[in-house]
């Protein structure tokens, strides 16, 4: 099976996020971090669109082409970079852009499902960050409160 990798286009996108979602149907962390009866996957296709689209500006996302399908795989990479450097205006302007993409989004979808009460015992403690982000990425705007035990 021949496989090829490219960055994604905007053309891509629909493919990306069907590819997303159903790589991610069975996994634990899913039924975690969303309430299964009020998730919506119409907006968590808007909301990965959003972040695909942002991708394609600020990082790196790839696609895996193969004969029978197209985006078989995704992988999203942002270029890391040292905390004493100061943030550009480009930057800037893309994280206001996100943030405004995502309030608009919950505006016209509501909160779809995520759930935002979500707490942890010092026993999660290495995946604690990972949640926090999570939260944090899909709340943009909003009001949660996540803590550490």
């Amino acid at each position: 099976m021949s496989v090829e990798i490219a960055l994604i286009t905007p053309s891509d996108i629909p493919h990306a996020i069907q590819t997303i979602q159903s790589a991610f149907v069975d996994d634990p962390f899913n039924f975690f971090i969303y309430d299964q009866r009020s998730l919506s996957l119409t907006r968590n296709a808007v909301s990965l669109g959003i972040r695909l689209r942002w991708g394609i500006a600020n990082g790196y996302v790839l696609v895996a082409h193969t004969p029978e399908r197209r985006c078989a795989g995704v992988a999203m990479w942002v270029p890391p970079k040292p905390l004493r450097e100061k943030e550009t205006w480009w930057e800037w302007g893309q994280s206001w852009w996100l943030w405004l993409q995502q309030v608009r989004m919950n505006l016209m979808y509501g909160r779809g499902g995520l759930r935002v009460d979500v707490r942890f015992s010092s026993s999660h403690a290495p995946f604690v960050d990972l949640v926090e982000v999570l939260v944090v990425e899909e709340t943009a705007g909003g009001d949660a409160e996540t803590g550490v035990d």
